[in-house]
């Protein structure tokens, strides 16, 4: 049977049912106290399943606040769901380099943080320890595995460079309109007033739901997590699973979902 995705009753029925099966699955793995990954994969493994973890539990609390009539409210989560599940698929695409570009980006933040609490007076900041869990391996300057680090840093930095070099820009409208909705803007307050004529408005108790588009796409992400993670697991458990649901959603292969670098990086590197 060939199924069609769409924002509709019918597809968030399927959507619904095949995010609970991924979700099941992925907590069936490692029950027995052991993963193992294949030999290529060691290093990142460990962030790639807490991001992925992070996604799965995320998709839960997104159902569970729609179940109890929220709307508007769960976006946040929404957003940062979509966010992991892409920089899960750039981990996984860049390896050990991507993972010394997040360490590095990790000290970068750490010390800008401990700078500000040192700055506004906050005594707690020479308590504060500043290693990170994965300290970061910088290549020399002037190295071409140096230009690379820079180009993957600048990714991490900033998602629209991300989505240029993946060749998914058309992806950065709908991490705007999160965003937009995950922060103090004018389209939070008007999520809870509705414009009647000559002028007027009403004002709401809880916002209407616009669609059904968070909770279809929590479960795209929730294929793509589950397609990067489970192709480093060694078996490759989930693939028929993913394949399926990939295929009942409508959103065909999870070969066709990945994100696969567009924009070389700098000549050398």
């Amino acid at each position: 049977m060939t199924y069609t995705f769409g924002n509709n009753a019918a597809t968030l029925e399927r959507a619904r049912r095949l995010g609970k099966l991924l979700v099941d699955h992925a907590d069936a793995i490692g029950e027995d106290g052991e993963i193992k990954v294949t030999m290529d994969n060691g290093e990142i493994f460990a962030t790639l399943y807490g991001w992925w973890r992070l996604v799965n539990r995320s998709a839960r609390a997104l159902w569970l606040l729609a179940d109890s009539g929220y709307t508007v409210e769960s976006i946040p989560i929404m957003r940062n769901l979509f966010e992991h599940t892409i920089k899960l698929m750039w981990l996984k695409d860049n390896g050990r380099p991507g993972l010394n570009a997040l360490a590095a980006y990790a000290e970068i933040k750490r010390s800008k943080q401990l700078e500000k609490l040192r700055t506004t007076g906050w005594s707690i900041a020479d308590e504060i320890d500043t290693t990170t869990w994965q300290s970061a391996q910088v290549p020399a300057e002037g190295t071409p595995e140096r230009a690379r680090h820079n180009t993957l840093l600048g990714e991490l930095k900033n998602v629209n460079n991300f989505l240029v070099a993946y060749d998914r820009a058309d992806f950065y409208p709908v991490y705007s309109y999160l965003s937009e909705h995950s922060h103090p803007s004018i389209h939070t307050a008007n999520a809870y007033i509705q414009d009647l004529a000559g002028g007027h408005f009403q004002l709401r108790h809880t916002a209407e739901r616009a669609g059904y588009s968070d909770l279809l796409w929590a479960t795209v992400c929730l294929i793509q997590a589950a397609d990067m993670v489970s192709s480093v697991i060694v078996g490759d458990p989930l693939r028929r699973v993913v394949e399926e649901a990939a295929h009942d959603l409508g959103v065909g292969t999870p070969e066709s979902l990945r994100g696969q670098r567009r924009t070389p990086f700098p000549a050398g590197s």
